[in-house]
C-alpha cells in the first residue's frame, strides 16, 4: 500500500503492434516502409499500478520472414524500489488461437541495438569503461580471454597522424613498453607519455609498440592511443586512412602556397581533381566557395595575384569514421571511411565564353 509503481516501457519491433498493460492500451505503432523494414523504438508511459502480478502483452501484425521482437521495461515505486522487465526466454508467444509457447531468442543484432534499449546498458566488450565514460549502471570489465600464466612479447604498429608531437598509452599495469616511431626509440614515462622528436612540421610516421604483457591483443590497452598536436603537420593528398585519421571525424585546414605569372583577367578554374568530403576554398584570405559533390572547381578569377598566392582548403568528412570505432552501430560501411583531396589539384585557363557561371 502507498507504494504505486510508474515509469516506462520501450518496445522495438518491425512492423505494426499494439502495445496493452493488464487489458489497456498503452499505444500502438508501424509505419509503411517500401524499401526496408526497420526496427523502430517507441516509449510509453506506464502510470501508477499497484504492487502485484500484471500482464503486459503486444499484439502484433507479422511481416514476411517474421518480425523481432525488443521490450525494455523500468518501472520506479514511491519508496524507491524498482521493477526491471526486459527480452528474455521467459516470455511466451501465440499466433491467432494456438497455445502459447516459449519465444526465440535471436543473439544477432538488429539494426543499431542501442535505440531499442530504455536505458543504455553497459558496452559488451572487454576494458572499455573508456568508451562509456560515467554511467549510473555498473560496466563490467569482462575478461574474455584469460591472460596468460608467464607474460609474453607482443607487437603492436600503427600509423601516427602528422603534426603529432607526443602521444599517450594507456596499457594494463604489468607491460613494459618500448617504443620506436619509424624505427627510433622513443621513452616512456611512468604517466605512459612518449615525446615524438624528429622535423617539424612532421609527416605520418609509424609507431611500432612491444609489450611485455599476460593479456593478449586489445587487453593490453585500457585505454585509446591519443596525442598532442604542434600548430602543423604535413598532410599529404590522398586518403586520410592512410596517414593516421582512421577514426577521426571532423574538418581539417589545408593550407599551399603557389605562384603565377601574368594573369588574364576572367581566365582562372581552380580544380581540385577527386574530393572525398565537403570542401570549402579560400585564396589569399577571401573565400571562393563551398563544394559538397563533383565537380570540386572554384572560379578564382577575382582571387588570385601575380606572384605568390595562398591556397587554403577546409575539407570535412562525416562521422562514420568516428562510429565505426567509437560506438558498436551498424549504420556505417566501409566504403564511406575513405576522405581527403586525392586531386590531381590544378589551375586552368579558361576563354571568357567557358567561364562558370556561379
Amino acid at each position: 500500500p502507498g507504494d504505486d509503481f510508474s515509469g516506462e516501457v520501450k518496445v522495438a519491433t518491425v512492423g505494426s503492434c499494439i502495445i496493452r498493460l493488464d487489458g489497456r492500451t498503452l499505444g500502438q505503432q508501424g509505419g509503411f516502409d517500401p524499401y526496408h523494414p526497420q526496427m523502430r523504438g517507441q516509449l510509453y508511459r506506464v502510470e501508477a499500478i499497484n504492487p502485484g502480478k500484471h500482464e503486459l502483452s503486444i499484439e502484433m501484425i507479422e511481416t514476411p520472414g517474421g518480425a523481432p521482437l525488443r521490450v525494455d521495461l523500468l518501472l520506479t515505486g514511491a519508496r524507491g524500489r524498482r521493477v526491471v522487465l526486459r527480452s528474455d526466454a521467459d516470455w511466451t508467444v501465440a499466433r491467432d488461437d494456438d497455445p502459447p509457447r516459449p519465444v526465440k531468442i535471436h543473439l544477432r543484432q538488429e539494426e543499431a541495438a542501442a535505440s531499442w534499449m530504455l536505458f543504455r546498458r553497459p558496452h559488451p566488450l572487454p576494458q572499455t569503461r573508456w568508451l562509456e565514460g560515467d554511467k549510473p549502471s555498473p560496466i563490467m570489465d569482462l575478461r574474455l580471454i584469460p591472460p596468460l600464466e608467464i607474460a609474453e612479447a607482443q607487437t603492436f604498429t600503427w600509423v601516427v597522424p602528422p603534426g603529432a608531437v607526443a602521444l599517450h598509452l594507456m596499457l594494463e599495469s604489468e607491460a613494459k613498453p618500448i617504443l620506436l616511431l619509424d624505427g627510433d626509440p622513443c621513452l616512456v614515462d611512468a604517466a605512459g607519455w612518449a615525446t615524438l622528436s624528429g622535423v617539424l612540421p612532421s609527416r605520418a610516421r609509424t609507431a611500432e609498440l612491444t609489450v611485455q604483457s599476460r593479456q593478449l591483443g586489445g587487453g593490453v590497452f585500457t585505454g585509446p592511443v591519443t596525442y598532442r598536436f604542434d600548430d602543423a603537420g604535413i598532410l599529404r593528398s590522398g586518403n586520410w586512412i592512410e596517414q593516421g585519421l582512421r577514426s577521426y571525424s571532423g574538418a581539417i585546414r589545408l593550407s599551399q602556397h603557389f605562384s603565377i605569372g601574368r594573369i588574364d583577367r576572367g581566365s582562372i578554374l581552380l580544380d581540385l581533381g577527386e574530393v572525398r568530403g565537403t570542401v570549402e576554398a579560400r585564396v589569399n584570405g577571401k573565400p571562393a566557395g563551398v563544394r559538397v559533390l563533383s565537380p570540386y572547381t572554384f572560379d578564382v578569377s577575382e582571387l588570385v595575384r601575380a606572384g605568390e598566392n595562398e591556397l587554403e582548403l577546409i575539407v570535412t568528412n562525416t562521422l562514420s569514421n568516428f562510429l565505426s570505432t567509437w560506438s558498436p552501430t551498424t549504420w556505417w560501411s566501409p566504403d564511406q571511411l575513405s576522405f581527403g583531396v586525392y586531386g590531381p589539384t590544378n589551375l586552368q585557363r579558361i576563354s571568357l565564353k567557358d567561364r562558370p557561371s556561379s
